[in-house]
């Protein structure tokens, strides 16, 4: 095509047919452009693909490990049900001052050393951020529910120091002086009826709710983002 455009225009020079030498002149450049303008979107597709792939590949990673994190938050609500049904159990001997069951208290005593405790298994917002990857994921939605699930995650690790402490300080204090371990005997059951261990599983109890109620505000996150990523 480009050597009859040639043998066009020497002849339109050859007439001195100026405007029409021109214009074809014009189509050239055209022909040209519209070349170079397909080749770009050519290369901005494949880009384009290549994005997409390595998008799709980076959501299969975090679902993988939202889905690891999920069922860590289902055994530990799970967990914590079960000594929350143990410290129940204590209050109402404690309110009923039953001491035919002094043992079976100071027994659901010693499982205070015993909590939920979650650990995520990596920050993928943070990740995000830091490494720069958060340019890949291009569905804002996402981004937002990531943020909002890092805040119930940084909400849970202070549950968990507070609840931590709160074991570790009762175990130090009247749980020790109250109850021999090995063998097991309860040396000073008046102290078990008492307020203070009364109030300690009341406490305990309540940070039990509290980190469940979190604990179940992160599923539900994590099932939104979850669904956003299988779209």
């Amino acid at each position: 095509m480009l050597t009859q455009l040639k043998k066009i225009k020497k002849a339109l020079i050859s007439e001195g047919k100026l405007v029409k030498y021109l214009s074809y002149i014009v189509g050239e450049i055209l022909l040209v452009a519209i070349g170079i303008l397909i080749a770009l979107q050519v290369d901005n597709w494949d880009k384009d693909q290549d994005n997409r792939k390595f998008e799709r590949q980076y959501y299969q990673s975090m679902k993988t490990e939202l889905l690891e994190d999920k069922k860590e938050l289902i055994g530990q609500i799970e967990y914590g049900k079960r000594y929350k049904k143990q410290y129940n159990k204590a209050i109402d001997i404690i309110n009923r001052h039953d001491r035919k069951k002094v043992n079976e208290l100071g027994f659901i005593a010693t499982e205070l050393k015993n909590f939920s405790d979650f650990r995520r298994k990596s920050s993928i917002y943070q990740t995000l951020v830091n490494s720069g990857e958060i340019k890949h994921v291009q569905n804002h939605s996402i981004i937002g529910a990531l943020q909002d699930l890092e805040s119930e995650y940084l909400y849970i690790e202070r549950l968990e120091d507070v609840h931590r402490q709160a074991a570790m300080d009762n175990l130090s204090t009247w749980v020790i002086s109250a109850i021999q371990w090995q063998p097991f005997k309860v040396h000073k059951p008046e102290l078990l009826y008492g307020h203070i261990v009364n109030n300690t599983f009341v406490l305990i109890v309540g940070l039990i709710d509290e980190k469940n109620q979190v604990y179940q505000n992160a599923i539900d996150i994590i099932d939104k983002i979850i669904e956003m990523l299988d779209k």
